[in-house]
C-alpha cells in the first residue's frame, strides 16, 4: 500500500487489488504523535512545512478491519528511556 493512503476511502484500490489474486491485506499503522512527526522533521535535509504535516495528521484515519485487512499492526513510538 502507499504510504500517502490516510483514509479509508484512500485505500480501496490496494484492498481491491489484492482480491483479485486472492491475496490477504495487513496494514501497519505508524501512531506517532504530531509533535514527534515536527520535531523528527525538523533534523530532516528536506524539511516538510509544519503546517503541511499538520494538515496530514489532522486528515489521517487508522485502518480499519471492515475496510479488508485481515491484521492491522499498529507501532507506537519508543518512550523515553528513565535515566
Amino acid at each position: 500500500m502507499h504510504p500517502t493512503n490516510m483514509t479509508s476511502k484512500d485505500r480501496p484500490p490496494s484492498t481491491k487489488a489484492a482480491d483479485l489474486y486472492d491475496a490477504a491485506v495487513e496494514a501497519v499503522f505508524f501512531n506517532t504523535p504530531v509533535e514527534i512527526c515536527i520535531q523528527r522533521n525538523a533534523e530532516r535535509y528536506r524539511i516538510v512545512p509544519e503546517d503541511a504535516i499538520r494538515e496530514m495528521a489532522r486528515k489521517l484515519r487508522r485502518p480499519a478491519f471492515d475496510e479488508g485487512f485481515c491484521r492491522i499492526i499498529v507501532i507506537e513510538p519508543a518512550r523515553p528511556r528513565r535515566a
